[in-house]
């Protein structure tokens, strides 16, 4: 496998990489994460308007007090984002970072509204290559006229296709992430692998067993003058909205379909650089690159403990869950694909 960096997007235009080397990725900080590139041969409207339909309105638009993040409403007062997201400075100190700086905003849900507190599983480091990147934001009002996404529980991402949301930058397969962020779109793309994180590196496999992370890539057209170069995992050929992640997408949700219903089963963490696009305006999110998205399956206990969710029913959290030990609450920053 050629080499590639892998990049996150931070709250405060930071970015995390990852260096990828047959097969091993190594993540560092960076810039954000966008809302994410397109195909150059099918046109943006398209994009936007799959970001509209009704099973994606849960995810909204988190700003970090200085940066920009993605983010999915799962309960009236719970958003769901990555850890990097509210995690500034990656210390993991919670002292650090002032959730009311924080806002989130979805269409429909009545404005942005501030953060009250963070939550990190007590395995997240502030390395994104030893996973675990993901947060639960609580917020101080609660939002209604808009129903929240429902986590997915299962086993069966592999090979699924998957939507991505978010409000990062874009641009297209071919130009890499060159346009602004701030504007929500939504693409699809194939679950190609499981990531296996830790120790500073991430590798990938087919084998879901303890996985935490899901990889996939962005294949060019067939007419695509590089196409034979841009294809890392599965088929060569791209669906009809394929679609990477960007700078400013960190946090955001990718869905699944199953069982006649859409589930949030991704949150999106970083991107990685694996391949240079000749003449590309930014070289990040280009066909040949990769998403690195954390699981949200292989984190429901952290959710169900801090929220007072489970698996049968979506409660209101107590005040007793919100003290449970074993994760830390605290805002943090790491490379991402923001």
């Amino acid at each position: 496998m050629m080499p590639a960096l892998w990049k996150f997007d931070p709250p405060r235009s930071l970015c995390a990489c990852c260096a990828m080397i047959a097969g091993l990725f190594a993540l560092s900080t960076s810039g954000e994460a966008h809302a994410g590139t397109i195909r150059d041969d099918t046109a943006d409207s398209n994009y936007t308007t799959r970001a509209g339909l009704s099973q994606f309105a849960a995810t909204g638009e988190h700003l970090t007090g200085g940066g920009r993040c993605s983010a999915t409403l799962i309960g009236s007062q719970w958003v769901l984002t990555a850890a990097h997201c509210v995690d500034t400075n990656g210390n993991g100190s919670v002292g650090d970072e002032t959730p009311g700086s924080h806002t989130f905003s979805v269409p429909g849900g009545g404005g942005a509204v501030s953060a009250s507190a963070f939550y990190v599983p007590g395995t997240w480091n502030g390395d994104l290559n030893d996973g675990s990147d993901i947060a639960l934001m609580r917020l101080s009002s609660a939002i209604s006229g808009v129903t929240p996404a429902q986590i997915y529980r299962g086993s069966n991402e592999l090979n699924a296709t998957v939507t991505m949301v978010g409000y990062g930058k874009t641009g297209t397969g071919q130009t890499g992430s060159n346009l602004a962020s701030g504007t929500r779109r939504a693409g699809d793309n194939i679950i190609d692998r499981y990531a296996i994180l830790g120790g500073g590196f991430a590798t990938t496999t087919m084998d879901g067993a303890n996985r935490t992370g899901l990889v996939w890539d962005f294949d060019s057209p067939t007419g695509d003058p590089q196409h034979a170069s841009t294809n890392l995992y599965g088929s060569d050929v791209p669906i009809g909205l394929e679609y990477s992640i960007a700078p400013g997408d960190s946090g955001g949700g990718s869905y699944i379909f199953e069982s006649g219903q859409w589930w949030l089963a991704g949150v999106h963490s970083g991107d990685a650089d694996l391949f240079t696009y000749p003449g590309a305006a930014d070289n990040r999110d280009t066909y040949g690159d990769a998403n690195l998205i954390t699981r949200v399956s292989s984190y429901q206990t952290f959710i169900d403990t801090i929220t007072g969710f489970s698996a049968s029913s979506v409660p209101e959290p107590s005040t007793l869950t919100m003290l449970l030990l074993g994760f830390l609450a605290f805002g943090r920053r790491l490379r991402r694909s923001r």
